[in-house]
């Protein structure tokens, strides 16, 4: 792993990370998603991609393009025209990728369940 002090992190952190977490999982709100981004990338940077509040150009129909059409005796009445199309931009949403995040949640259980253990037999 790039960074050593990212699990005693994690397990400072729990809290903010879980919520993070689920707040990404659960939520349909661009406004959450971004925030939960947010959240985990202040913890384990390496489990979020995409740039922060990036911008990127899509293309679109302007107007949609007309079919030609003929009457019965095959006669042209509505001429052919093509799409026009424009090009705006975009939000390009960051994303947290899950995989990266499982490895250092199972450690942080597993700790987590050895000091509970410790303090049970005490």
């Amino acid at each position: 792993m790039a960074n050593t002090k990212i699990t005693s992190k994690v397990i400072k952190d729990a809290n903010i990370l879980t919520a993070a977490i689920a707040d990404a999982a659960w939520t349909t709100s661009v406004k959450n998603a971004k925030k939960a981004a947010h959240e985990v990338s202040s913890i384990v940077p390496e489990a979020v991609y995409g740039e922060k509040d990036g911008m990127r150009d899509e293309e679109y129909e302007v107007t949609p393009a007309v079919e030609e059409v003929r009457d019965a005796d095959d006669n042209i009445t509505t001429e052919a025209v093509d799409a026009v199309m424009g090009t705006r931009s975009v939000p390009d949403h960051q994303g947290i990728d899950q995989s990266k995040l499982v490895p250092l949640l199972v450690k942080t259980i597993q700790e987590l369940e050895a000091r509970i253990t410790a303090l049970e037999v005490s």
